[in-house]
């Protein structure tokens, strides 16, 4: 198995921050990993929400490191 610094060496070259790395590494997951599961995002996203527990901005770094085209849109709350 690679080593810890090249796992994140390998998440930060994609444009994810070496903590948000971290936490996924720590999860047990490498970059291929998620990678391959760019095709079932509700799986996905799912582990990066309720196993790893990334915040919106963090899993939004992810996805877009992985090549995900994201974009995010906030409403405004009916009043």
């Amino acid at each position: 198995m690679a080593s810890k610094a090249n796992l994140i060496k390998t998440f930060v070259k994609h444009g994810i921050p070496e903590e948000v790395a971290k936490k996924i590494i720590s999860a047990g997951y490498s970059f291929t990993k998620l990678s391959s599961m760019k095709k079932d995002l509700d799986t996905l996203i799912r582990i990066l929400t309720e196993e790893i527990k990334l915040s919106g901005t963090e899993i939004e770094d992810v996805l877009r490191g992985l090549g995900v085209k994201v974009e995010i849109s906030f409403r405004k709350k009916p009043s």
